[in-house]
């Protein structure tokens, strides 16, 4: 069943694939015809056992961590049906992690019912509002309102919850502002779209292109297109393309596709001065081809995209305390370290609104002169973590210096990105293929659950779940009949109906006699 829902194969497989087994007598398969435990329905059930288990296991580490963070993204599935999917960032065994939470069937897309769906599954989770440190989420209007948003909501609630932004969301549309200025680049998007025309849609031109991968890369790589609803891609896109340049050169001058770019004047050339470092100009841009112009247009376009991230990043400054809690970044000089770990210290009490659980900011003062000591002495001029951890086997620090260290989980579980989102919803287009639309939300989000949480499975546990879920009562069995069996089966049911019928006239003999 694990291997089932971790391969994304079709329910419809178990049936089969238990039958399979009994037939080639592999020990401790269950040998019975009988329903409910090798059907679908079973499997369904067995199912729901293993998602009770990860989920109480889970919730076993989310329930001791100091503090969570929350990542929401809402998307549509294949049959348009509306998700919103959470994943938890929390501390366990020392270590901060990221796991998929639950996806959520949405029935309107408004902050209202948003937050409704949230707080509902969060309560019946079990899970302690005031624990939550933060939340990161897209830039729509619907989850970042000042006054009616999501974030604005769930902060009725959560006095002290930070809202962020999704980074990566932030940065890719800072490159794409800062690409707009450059019509160059949009040369680039076309190149990509014309390859796939001619290595897509012509079986020789694939060939082709495959033989001179290999005489002029000595690669074997496939092309890469773009699309439009995963922004990630485009990077991707744009390695492989440099990965085969030289393939796609020949491939596109040879094929003779013309370079259509709107907003330019396109002479119809196949993409000469795309590739080549030639001082030829395409007409309606002002970068030659030149290499020391290549270099003046990436000059150009590196400061755009700079002013860009700074202005789309304006609210990181807030988080820029999160210096405290990394010991390069602190001054060598005692006095202006004194000053920078005040400065930081403010700035992160301030970042949670003066208002987070356990920490007060005078009580934290008092405790950072010490810690900042003890902390050089232990010589973490590395990494944060392994200092803390090298203290944490000497002393109870966390009692030792509470403000402090509830104020490092607090921003140790901050999310900064939804991109584990965008891989959740991959994942879900996975799993509920063209072939599984049927697929319902609930079984979708379990399957899910299955594919994405990794824990140690105690199989008897699971068993025990599976038995406590409904009362069951024992059944009457028949021997499981395999495709061979059912031969010899009739055949015997056939002499026996034979022999019985041949019995039956002797009786009837013997009552005449009688007679």
């Amino acid at each position: 069943m694990l291997f089932i829902c971790k391969e994304d194969a079709p329910i419809s497989m178990f049936t089969r694939l238990v039958g399979f087994m009994a037939h080639e007598g592999v020990k401790d398969v269950p040998k019975q015809s009988y329903g409910v435990y090798i059907i679908q329905y079973g499997f369904k059930e067995m199912v729901k056992a293993m998602v009770a288990f990860l989920q109480a296991q889970q919730m076993s580490h989310i329930h001791a961590s100091p503090f969570i963070g929350l990542s929401c993204d809402e998307s549509t599935d294949r049959t348009r049906g509306k998700h919103l999917i959470l994943f938890a960032t929390f501390l366990k065994k020392r270590k901060v992690v990221t796991e998929f939470l639950a996806l959520l069937t949405v029935d309107k897309c408004d902050a209202a019912s948003l937050q409704a769906i949230i707080l509902s599954h969060l309560e019946t989770l079990g899970v302690d509002l005031q624990k939550i440190s933060g939340i990161s989420t897209d830039g729509a209007s619907v989850m970042t309102g000042e006054h009616h948003g999501l974030v604005a909501r769930l902060r009725m609630r959560i006095p002290h919850l930070v809202g962020v932004h999704c980074i990566a969301h932030r940065e890719s549309l800072a490159v794409k502002d800062a690409a707009a200025a450059f019509p160059d680049f949009k040369i680039i998007d076309a190149v990509i779209r014309a390859l796939g025309e001619i290595v897509g849609r012509s079986t020789p031109w694939y060939e082709r292109f495959k033989h001179l991968q290999m005489v002029i890369h000595n690669t074997n790589l496939e092309h890469q297109g773009l699309y439009l609803i995963r922004w990630l891609s485009r990077g991707d896109a744009i390695k492989r393309l440099c990965s085969i340049l030289g393939a796609a050169i020949v491939v596109l001058i040879d094929g003779k596709r013309s370079i259509v770019v709107d907003g330019m004047d396109n002479d119809g050339s196949p993409c000469t001065h795309a590739f080549e470092l030639s001082e030829e100009k395409l007409p309606g841009h002002k970068f030659g081809g030149s290499m020391s112009d290549c270099e003046d247009l990436c000059s150009a376009f590196a400061k755009d995209m700079v002013a860009n991230v700074e202005q789309r990043l304006w609210d990181l400054k807030r988080m820029g305390g999160a210096g405290l809690f990394k010991v390069e970044c602190w001054p060598k000089k005692a006095e202006v370290r004194e000053r920078r770990h005040l400065s930081w210290l403010a700035s992160n009490v301030a970042l949670f609104d003066h208002k987070l659980p356990g920490v007060n900011q005078r009580a934290a003062e008092l405790e950072l002169k010490t810690f900042v000591h003890i902390m050089k002495n232990h010589r973490a001029d590395d990494d944060f973590n392994q200092g803390l951890a090298a203290m944490l086997k000497t002393r109870d620090w966390p009692k030792s210096y509470p403000n402090l260290m509830a104020l490092w989980q607090a921003m140790a579980v901050l999310p900064l990105s939804t991109v584990e989102c965008e891989r959740g919803f991959s994942r879900q287009n996975v799993i509920k293929s063209w072939l599984r639309t049927s697929l319902c939300d609930a079984r979708l989000s379990e399957l899910m659950t299955i594919n994405m949480l990794d824990y140690d499975m105690d199989y008897a546990e699971i068993v025990d779940i599976w038995r406590k879920q409904k009362m069951r009562k024992q059944a009457k069995t028949v021997a499981y009949e395999t495709p061979l069996d059912k031969g010899k089966s009739a055949a015997e049911d056939s002499d026996e109906e034979i022999a019985a019928s041949e019995g039956s006239y002797e009786d009837d003999d013997d009552d005449d006699d009688d007679d």
